[in-house]
C-alpha cells in the first residue's frame, strides 16, 4: 500500500478526506521516487483510489503498468471537519476533537463516514483483487483502517494502533492461508527495504 503524495492540504495540515486535490510539487517528486519499488515488487494488480492525489501518485509510480480505479479505496468523509485545519477544528468541535487527538476511540466523524464502513469496504476491496502482488494507492486513515480490519485490530482504535503514514511512503502485508501479517509500515523510498 502506498500512501498517495503530498498535497496543500497536507501540507497545511488540513482534513481533506474526499476534497480532491491535486499534488504538490514536493508530492509528485514523492510520487516519482516510488517507481523503483513498484518495478522490484513487480506488482500482478494495481489498484487506487479514486481521488486525484492517489491516482496521480499511481501514474507517476507504475509506468506503463494498467491502474484499477476502486471507490472502495478513497479517503474518509471528515464530514463537517472536510477541509479544516486541525487547530479550527480544535475549536470548532473541542470536545470531539479533544478525543480525536488523543486516539480515543471512535465512531466515525460528525455528518462523514462512519470508520467501520470505511474499513470493511476497503479491506473487502483488498480481499477481493485476487493478486499474488497487489499494489495499492490509498489515503492515510484508510491505509490506518484497512491495517486494523486485516490484522484485526480494533477499527475505532485505528488513531492509537496504527501510525499515520507519511506522504509518498510504502507499507505492505501479507497473507498466507488468510491470516494477514505485517511485513513494513510507512517506509520511505530510498531506505533500507
Amino acid at each position: 500500500m502506498v500512501r498517495h503524495g503530498q498535497t496543500a492540504g497536507n501540507r497545511d495540515n488540513r482534513f481533506i478526506g474526499i476534497t480532491d486535490l491535486a499534488l504538490t510539487e514536493l508530492g509528485l517528486q514523492q510520487a516519482a521516487a516510488v517507481a523503483p519499488l513498484v518495478d522490484r515488487f513487480d506488482p500482478d494488480v494495481v489498484v487506487s483510489s479514486p481521488l486525484q492525489r492517489a491516482k496521480d501518485t499511481a501514474a507517476a509510480a507504475v509506468g506503463n503498468r494498467p491502474v484499477t480505479i476502486d471507490p472502495a479505496l478513497r479517503e474518509v468523509d471528515f464530514g463537517t471537519w472536510e477541509g479544516r485545519t486541525f487547530d479550527e477544528v480544535a475549536a470548532f468541535d473541542p470536545r470531539r476533537f479533544a478525543a480525536f487527538d488523543a486516539g480515543v476511540a471512535i465512531t466515525g466523524f460528525p455528518e462523514g463516514d462512519s470508520v467501520v464502513s470505511v474499513a470493511d469496504a476497503a479491506a473487502n476491496a483488498i480481499r477481493s483483487h485476487a493478486a499474488t502482488r497487489l499494489l495499492v494507492f490509498s489515503h492515510a486513515t484508510t491505509i490506518r483502517l484497512v491495517w486494523c480490519a486485516l490484522l484485526g485490530l480494533p477499527i475505532s482504535s485505528y488513531r492509537s494502533l496504527v501510525e499515520r503514514p507519511a506522504n509518498g511512503s510504502w507499507s505492505q502485508l501479507h497473507c498466507i492461508d488468510g491470516v494477514w501479517r505485517p511485513d513494513v509500515f510507512s517506509v520511505m523510498p530510498g531506505g533500507d527495504q
